[in-house]
């Protein structure tokens, strides 16, 4: 997708959980530079996260982007 193409740009490690479930974000990035690593739901613009997915972000930093801009702006913070 565009958004795991933007992130290997960036120089970010890509693993897809997508087909975990059971509330688990769909990627796992991680820097290898900086060893920094975010947990990644992604949504379409209208998407809604899921209660498994909220129960999932009480308990871990996950981020939801809708867009490249998006997972951009997240990653370069």
């Amino acid at each position: 997708s565009q958004l795991v193409a933007a992130a290997r740009k960036l120089g970010f490690r890509v693993l897809d959980l997508s087909g975990i479930g059971r509330g688990c974000p769909d990627l796992l990035l991680y820097a290898p530079r900086t060893g920094r690593f975010h947990l990644v739901e992604v949504k379409v613009p209208t998407g809604k996260v899921n209660a498994l997915q909220a129960d999932f972000a009480a308990l871990w930093p996950v981020s939801v982007v809708r867009t490249v801009d998006d997972l951009l702006a997240l990653l370069k913070s």
